[in-house]
């Protein structure tokens, strides 16, 4: 029971977080859904970026 009541706070906290990580992936959707091409275009080079900067951290770090 008392483990119970410890874990009630993480739990809560947990199911907030994805329902915000859900909400974000939505608005994500949405604003590309009626965005235009350059919307698109800095989607995908934002990305593409991303993924450059971690593969020069991870081979940094090996």
């Amino acid at each position: 029971m008392e483990r119970a009541r410890k874990e009630t706070p993480v739990n809560l906290i947990t199911i907030f977080g994805v329902i915000s990580i859900l909400a974000s992936v939505l608005d994500i959707v949405q604003t590309l859904s009626s965005g235009g091409t350059f919307i698109w275009t800095t989607t995908i080079v934002t990305n593409v970026a991303l993924l450059l900067v971690l593969g020069l951290a991870m081979r940094i770090n090996k």
